[in-house]
């Protein structure tokens, strides 16, 4: 398993809107990118999927380019502080490749 990783530090005030920008590299462009939230847990697979009910539809997974995938989180609040990590999987021959980029969302 190959892994390379980014961290990247984000700050947002109450109440705004935080978003968390995961470019991949060129061989990944055709390959989705599934964030996770500070539980470990995966917040969105697909673009425009709820990831579950009440406010947790704040989440949505924008795909703008083949390479660009971001999680935007609009009200944030104290609880949504924590490490998010963006991961993307592939397998070929006998090994699956892990990109992974981590944002560390400081809620002012």
């Amino acid at each position: 398993m190959q892994s390379d990783d980014y961290l990247e530090n984000v700050s947002v005030n109450t109440g705004e809107t935080a978003t968390l920008i995961c470019d991949l590299p060129e061989k990944y462009s055709n390959k989705q990118a599934d964030f996770y939230g500070p539980t470990g847990r995966l917040l969105i697979t697909k673009t425009d999927e709820d990831i579950d009910n009440g406010d947790r539809t704040r989440f949505l997974l924008e795909h703008t380019y083949a390479w660009t995938w971001s999680l935007i989180l609009s009200d944030v609040s104290d609880d949504d502080g924590g490490e998010y990590t963006c991961r993307v999987s592939s397998s070929s021959d006998h090994q699956t490749s892990t990109i992974i980029k981590r944002f560390n969302l400081t809620v002012l």
